[in-house]
């Protein structure tokens, strides 16, 4: 008796659309291979998981983090795919040693500023 492969929940297959979504029309990236390429998974597996089969969440979260994408915006379809995001993270871009040099002298001129509000 030959197993039949299971039927695509709702979820798995929208989560397979935003997948795809990200890839032509985020990313516009036109081939799976090229996604698949950025990944470091093949073609096949993109491929799959655009029809909503056989995505683990581990490959969520390493398209998540491959292309910045917003994980929410992934799996729940919260949000926007990429948020503004603060200077907190425009920072945490920086080597360790420019952000050890930057905080303070970022929350020297925070408390400068706030001292100028209370003296009014």
């Amino acid at each position: 008796m030959t197993k039949q492969p299971r039927k695509p929940t709702a979820a798995a297959i929208e989560l397979g659309k935003r997948i795809r979504q990200l890839r032509v029309e985020i990313l516009e990236m036109e081939s799976q291979q090229a996604f698949a390429d950025l990944l470091g998974v093949t073609r096949g597996a993109v491929g799959n998981w655009e029809l909503g089969q056989g995505i683990k969440f581990e490959n969520v979260q390493l398209i998540a983090l491959k292309t910045d994408c917003s994980l929410e915006w992934l799996t729940l379809n919260r949000g926007v795919p990429y948020p503004v995001r603060g200077i907190d993270h425009d920072i945490s871009q920086l080597p360790q040693e420019d952000q050890d040099d930057l905080i303070p002298d970022i929350k020297a001129m925070v408390n400068r500023r706030l001292e100028k509000y209370k003296n009014r």
